[in-house]
């Protein structure tokens, strides 16, 4: 697993259940859905994008100053914010989040789930992280690499070298 730059871990804990809304401005939108869709396969409820009756909410916020990949991630009792300068960072910010979900809730769909309150500063040590995938010599199926890409998301790798062919 990629070890972050900064970790403070801070009492209480963040519910993430039906309550919550992500606030997002228009840049980090694909995050926001593809989050919503990652939360749909272990909360029996959806979470929503920029609803305003939102009890908790996970703010996406932009911070030019910050490098392309860098974040903060600041998880509070009732609201999460995740700062990045570009959509990686805010999707790096959101594979620290899954990372850290109790394991249990992948197990099945859940009401809720309990992430720890931290703060969060995190910018890769390596510009180019990456995997090399030869299908050329032992094919796979296209659901399979995709689950692949899923999991260079989850280490926060940003290169694929899709070997395909040995012409």
């Amino acid at each position: 697993f990629p070890t972050l730059n900064y970790f403070e871990l801070k009492k209480g804990q963040f519910i993430l259940d039906k309550n919550v809304s992500i606030i997002t401005e228009s840049d980090f939108l694909p995050e926001a859905k593809y989050f919503t869709s990652e939360l749909k396969t272990i909360l029996n409820n959806s979470v929503s994008i920029n609803s305003k009756n939102a009890l908790k909410k996970i703010i996406f916020l932009k911070n030019s100053t910050l490098k392309k990949e860098e974040y903060l991630l600041n998880i509070q009792t009732d609201k999460i914010e995740i700062t990045a300068a570009s959509g990686s960072g805010i999707l790096y910010g959101i594979q620290s989040i899954k990372s850290l979900f109790p394991s249990h809730s992948w197990k099945s769909k859940v009401n809720s789930i309990a992430i720890p309150n931290c703060y969060v500063k995190d910018i890769p040590r390596f510009e180019l992280r990456g995997l090399m995938f030869d299908v050329a010599r032992d094919f796979q199926s296209k659901e399979t690499i995709f689950k692949i890409l899923d999991l260079m998301t989850l280490y926060k790798m940003n290169t694929f070298h899709f070997h395909f062919s040995d012409d």
